[in-house]
């Protein structure tokens, strides 16, 4: 499931337990969050939190209270990551364990773009720029989108090893 503390870590500030959705025939698949950002819109602030069920969960944060606002099925795999665009913003971005990326819009849960994976996974997620999203891969290479024209602008070749971790500056 999901817990999210205090920021000393000393309280438990929300628990959401992660149950298996009635489509899963076996209660020994693995159930796990994974990929977390956040989005806002208007005066409303979420958490998204990514499963292994390939749904993401919209958790809104109310007067100090966080409450389940929305699930969505997102991906047909489990989650790998999940990038806002900046601080304030509405747009966000999942990736699964096939490297299928959707670019989603917080005021309607609806998708903007996605780009299609490759059967390996998207393991990092990151925008920078405009409009530009950057993608890094389980095999070392790094895709960069334009998400508002929906179109790939750049695949590069950058490691021989996966990538864990993207910062755009």
């Amino acid at each position: 499931g999901c817990q999210v503390f205090d920021s000393s870590g000393n309280r438990l500030f929300f628990n959401h337990a992660l149950i298996a959705p009635p489509s899963t025939e076996s209660e020994e698949t693995p159930r796990f969050c994974r990929g977390i950002t956040s989005a806002s819109v208007a005066e409303r602030e979420y958490l998204i939190v990514g499963s292994s069920y390939g749904d993401f969960f919209a958790f809104s944060l109310d007067k100090e209270q966080l409450s389940l606002a929305h699930t969505i099925k997102a991906h047909k795999l489990p989650i790998c990551d999940a990038a806002s665009e900046k601080a304030g913003s509405s747009l966000f971005a999942t990736a699964d364990d096939e490297g299928t990326v959707h670019v989603w819009d917080a005021s309607s849960f609806n998708k903007d773009a996605t780009f299609l994976g490759d059967k390996y996974a998207c393991t990092s997620l990151c925008f920078a720029a405009s409009n530009l999203l950057v993608c890094a891969y389980l095999t070392g290479r790094i895709s960069i989108y334009d998400w508002q024209n929906k179109y790939k602008l750049a695949d590069i070749a950058a490691h021989s090893r996966a990538i864990n971790a993207l910062d755009v500056h």
